[in-house]
């Protein structure tokens, strides 16, 4: 059984036809992405730092494809969806994943720090969301973009001022760019994923790890392919009336 079964047969198609822009897909929540919209039937063009260059061809390709792109580097951002654009037409959905840390105290963290998450996490993802909008504006099928937040967004997490305003900010941001592409056809909402496992969280403290656990109503941490599944959902025709919403995938911990 697949991870897009529920029962029926086989999967539907729900991304068929469709282009799909994954930042961060390299791993973690961001490959169960990559993923689940592959099998759903879209083509899926996904991105990390180090990720081969990917080969020109004379047609799209159903497999995924990996794409370099350093969020940081507005330059790098606009060459990603000059790519999307030159060999597909533009996106039909973008997921913004990709995500960096940089962890201190409030009064000990410099303001390098605090601007490097910040440009990454906020200002990547606000870059993205623009070109893939404008992309969207252009070729006329509307689509639909995802935001991957966190919980660490309303539950103030110690020694991450940086990390938590950058995902508060991106939660507004949805918010913004929802209601101004909405008569266009694009519908822009956020996931605010809770305790995942993943290899980001595989070197969390194990007491640490337990508190978080205990602080779940569900009593257990996610899979990546449970956000993967919200974000499909999202990215769907079964969300045409959803937009402007923060999706909470935390077993109950935002409550």
């Amino acid at each position: 059984m697949t991870v897009l079964e529920t029962g029926a047969s086989s999967p539907s198609p729900m991304l068929a036809g469709k282009i799909a822009v994954v930042t961060g897909g390299t791993r973690g929540i961001g490959a169960a992405i990559v993923e689940v919209y592959a099998e759903a039937g879209a083509t899926v063009v996904y991105t990390g730092r180090q990720v081969p260059r990917p080969e020109p061809t004379g047609h799209p390709t159903p497999q995924p494809i990996a794409h370099p792109c350093d969020l940081a580097d507005e330059g790098s951002i606009s060459a990603l969806f000059d790519f999307v654009h030159e060999r597909f037409g533009g996106a039909d959905v973008l997921v913004n994943n990709a995500a960096i840390h940089d962890n201190a105290a409030a009064h000990k963290m410099s303001s390098e720090q605090f601007r490097r998450v910040v440009d990454t996490d906020l200002v990547g993802t606000f870059l993205c969301s623009k070109l893939a909008a404008l992309q969207m504006r252009e070729h006329g099928r509307g689509g639909a973009i995802v935001n991957i937040t966190s919980i660490a967004s309303v539950t103030a997490n110690a020694g991450q001022v940086n990390y938590v305003a950058a995902k508060a900010g991106v939660e507004a941001m949805t918010k913004v760019m929802a209601r101004e592409n909405a008569r266009r056809g694009i519908r822009v909402n956020a996931i605010r994923p809770g305790l995942i496992h993943t290899d980001m969280t595989a070197d969390m403290p194990e007491q640490l790890w337990a508190q978080k656990v205990a602080t779940t109503p569900m009593g257990r941490p996610g899979d990546a392919h449970e956000v993967a599944r919200a974000a499909l959902f999202l990215a769907s025709p079964h969300a045409s009336y959803v937009t402007g919403v923060v999706l909470d995938v935390s077993g109950g911990r935002g409550m």
